[in-house]
């Protein structure tokens, strides 16, 4: 994009998040994956400062607010090619990707669920993932939890496509931002696989669960 494009875009963006911000003056603010466009590992390290500058920038009225953000796949990559120095560059500036918060009453559990399933290629960026799931003792955190445990992930839970996510989503036609509810997703690309999301809904038993990627809002 040119100088002038970009201008007008982070502006139209920052009006945006300011006036959602005003509005409903929330205590928490998600950001559920993709702060960047390509933040992969053929992003130097320069380049990689200047985009996340760029997004601070942009979203500075998030700054006051415990903000969460999960790692998405244009932050680093898709599972299959996610590299455990990509991982940690992207922690450096966005905190953990395996993390826990309980923040007025609900607990919050980020996880990096594109390096738990089954196209992982690196044994490092996955035995992480997995050891952080592994090492929480989800029936001790649901005790002491007064409010809702909320599941954050990147990529949505499998399913097939969205045809079963409500009449208003069923009104909607295809989008230069997302597809049709008829559209049919593809595993480890637009959703996690069948068996992990199956896992996952059984160890964490969430009451709700956050999803980015898809860029739908009525799901």
């Amino acid at each position: 994009r040119s100088w002038l494009e970009r201008l007008w875009v982070d502006w139209q963006v920052h009006i945006a998040a300011r006036a959602a911000v005003d509005v409903h003056k929330p205590d928490v603010a998600l950001v559920l994956g993709d702060q960047f466009d390509e933040g992969n590992r053929w992003t130097s390290y320069a380049d990689y400062g200047e985009y996340a500058g760029r997004f601070f920038r942009v979203f500075s009225s998030f700054l006051p607010l415990k903000t969460l953000y999960l790692v998405g796949n244009h932050d680093t990559s898709f599972g299959r090619d996610m590299r455990i120095e990509d991982l940690k560059r992207y922690e450096v500036t966005f905190w953990e990707a395996n993390r826990i918060d309980e923040i007025g009453g609900h607990t919050f559990v980020r996880l990096n669920t594109m390096a738990l399933d089954a196209d992982v290629a690196s044994r490092a960026v996955k035995t992480e993932a997995k050891r952080f799931l592994e090492s929480v003792n989800f029936g001790d955190l649901r005790a002491r939890t007064t409010g809702s445990v909320v599941l954050l992930t990147h990529l949505p839970l499998f399913r097939v496509d969205d045809l079963q996510c409500g009449e208003e989503r069923l009104r909607e036609a295809s989008h230069v931002t997302y597809e049709h509810p008829g559209f049919k997703y593809e595993t480890h690309h637009h959703v996690l696989s069948r068996e992990l999301s199956t896992e996952l809904l059984a160890k964490v038993r969430p009451d709700l669960v956050f999803s980015g990627h898809t860029r739908l809002v009525r799901v």
